[in-house]
């Protein structure tokens, strides 16, 4: 009885970890399984409040940044690091702004709570930009200088920020009539045409400024209006905004700073000079631009015939005009350590290890060797009782 008790034993102990084993290949598969942090990646730079700010998170920042604007101050190195340093500390702050504002309505930052809807959300982004590759997303978070702890973070935050959107629907305090959407639109929206040359790595900056400037003298003396312009070699947007609703609307809190008071600024019928700025290229890359913005009138059909996409950015700007405040009130305090690091010169984060792609194979191989040592007992076990049947005495 005790033989036959080990054989059962260890043919339940095979079935539970094929189980087990079958359980974590499914969790393997899914291509946005977390990665564990490493030792420099979650070393503390500083605080903004009571939140603690990470090192993958001061690096993204300064590393996006100077290699955008890095070109502007090649004799000027204590420039650029001033520059650099004032915008990691003007930006810092932006997450912490939203989980303090979510906060006040009782939506809390909880990292395992959030876990799910962060896993549902960055399936989809694979999936959707990077040809449902995980290897592709992960090259893009290296290129990118991101971690994925700090995508996880980002995407939390968008998650809590999208429940506050809902809470204030549900509340009132974002119009949720059609009737006040469209004069809340009308009332608070820009409407925009611009074009943009940007400078991009292999670019000769100067060229590319005189090319804005040439654009600009083509409209001021009217041998070409901005739709010319947007339509031309000027315009290096390869998706200009009249493909979505003749022009750009916008209220503030949505746009680039440096674009949103621009266009603010534009009475209608207006345009600004060659604005010198940094944004995003048509490859997703933070670099130097140029753009010329024109401000245009608002248009009640062109609302209404846009008005689901339009009426999306609606909340977007009520909580960007009650986030300002809390933004403005918060204030990045660096550590020792932040504050020997040379911005210019800083060490890429790298992630950490895939544990469950670990414990995965660590579970094949103890899988692996219980089959053997089974094997191994049962034809022991089996070869005994056959010395045993053969010489015990016949009857």
């Amino acid at each position: 009885m005790r033989k036959r008790y080990n054989l059962k034993l260890f043919l339940r102990a095979i079935s539970l970890l094929m189980i087990a084993l079958l359980m974590l290949s499914c969790a393997v598969s899914c291509k946005a399984r977390p990665l564990g942090q490493t030792k420099l990646a979650k070393t503390e730079v500083g605080t903004v409040d009571k939140y603690p700010v990470l090192y993958e998170e001061f690096y993204f920042l300064a590393y996006n940044y100077y290699e955008a604007v890095k070109d502007g101050y090649e004799n000027d190195p204590d420039g650029l690091k001033k520059a650099v340093w004032d915008y990691v500390n003007e930006n810092i702050v932006a997450n912490y702004a939203i989980m303090k504002l979510c906060e006040t309505e009782g939506l809390v930052y909880d990292e395992s709570e959030l876990k799910d809807d962060v896993k549902e959300a960055l399936e989809l982004a694979i999936a959707s930009d990077f040809g449902d590759s995980r290897s592709s997303y992960l090259k893009n978070q290296k290129a990118m200088g991101l971690t994925d702890h700090y995508v996880r973070f980002v995407t939390g935050v968008d998650v809590l920020y999208d429940r506050l959107a809902n809470k204030y629907m549900e509340t009132g305090v974002v119009p949720n009539t059609d009737e006040k959407i469209l004069d809340y639109i009308k009332k608070n929206f820009a409407h925009t045409w611009h074009i943009a040359v940007f400078v991009d790595e292999n670019d000769d900056r100067d060229a590319e400024l005189a090319k804005a400037n040439e654009a600009l003298s083509k409209l001021n003396s009217g041998e070409m209006t901005m739709l010319d312009l947007m339509g031309s070699r000027y315009n290096e947007d390869l998706i200009p905004p009249s493909t979505e609703y003749d022009g750009y609307y916008f209220p503030k809190g949505v746009m680039e700073q440096w674009y949103e008071d621009a266009a603010f600024s534009l009475q209608i019928g207006n345009h600004s000079e060659v604005i010198m700025a940094t944004g995003s290229n048509n490859n997703g890359e933070y670099v130097e631009c140029f753009y010329i913005i024109e401000r245009l009138a608002t248009s009640e059909k062109e609302i209404r015939s846009n008005f689901d996409a339009l009426s999306d950015e609606v909340s977007g700007s009520i909580i960007a005009e009650k986030m300002q405040s809390i933004k403005d009130s918060l204030k990045f305090e660096p550590n020792e350590f932040a504050l020997s690091l040379n911005v210019l010169e800083l060490e890429a984060p790298k992630n950490g290890i895939d544990y469950q792609l670990i414990l995965v194979i660590a579970l094949c191989l103890l899988l692996i060797a219980v089959i053997i040592i089974s094997v191994i007992l049962i034809r022991r076990i089996r070869r005994k009782r056959f010395h045993a049947s053969i010489s015990s005495p016949k009857k």
